[in-house]
């Protein structure tokens, strides 16, 4: 690489966006609370990146969401409920285990009875989501 590419290698890394810890923003529902760590109003980023805990035996509603998503479990466990409550199949997901989500795809998030669960999610920034007879809407989280 010459130089003068090397410099602006460079260049554009420091005009990246840093967010540091205490600019992760939590967003609370009845389901689990969501930490952000990047998005297009954290950080300016295309995507978005959170954590997602949900409470033992915490359960996530039945929705589809526009763009695929990637939930990689780092504690506890769930169960993803595909293709609504009466059909599709569940998947276990254990710590260690990564699930890709495609858009379009009904699904349900279950946490494990008694650990709980914890997922580290990342996806389209501004994606949206869909519960059946509603609007989309883009969750705060990924905004």
């Amino acid at each position: 690489m010459s130089v003068a590419r090397s410099a602006e290698v460079r260049s554009a890394a420091v005009r990246g966006a840093v967010v540091r810890d205490g600019e992760a923003r939590r967003t609370e529902t009845p389901n689990a609370v969501m930490t952000t760590f990047a998005s297009p109003t954290l950080g300016g980023a295309a995507q978005a990146l959170w954590q997602v805990e949900m409470a033992p035996g915490a359960s996530g509603p039945v929705h589809v969401m526009d763009a695929e998503q990637i939930w990689r479990a780092i504690a506890g466990g769930a169960t993803v409920h595909l293709g609504g409550e009466d059909e599709g199949e569940d998947v276990p997901l254990a710590p260690g285990d990564t699930v890709v989500l495609p858009a379009g795809l009904v699904r349900r998030i279950e946490a494990d009875p008694d650990a709980g669960f914890t997922a580290v999610v990342t996806g389209a920034g501004g994606a949206r989501a869909c519960v059946p007879g509603g609007e989309p809407v883009v969750p705060g989280w990924i905004s």
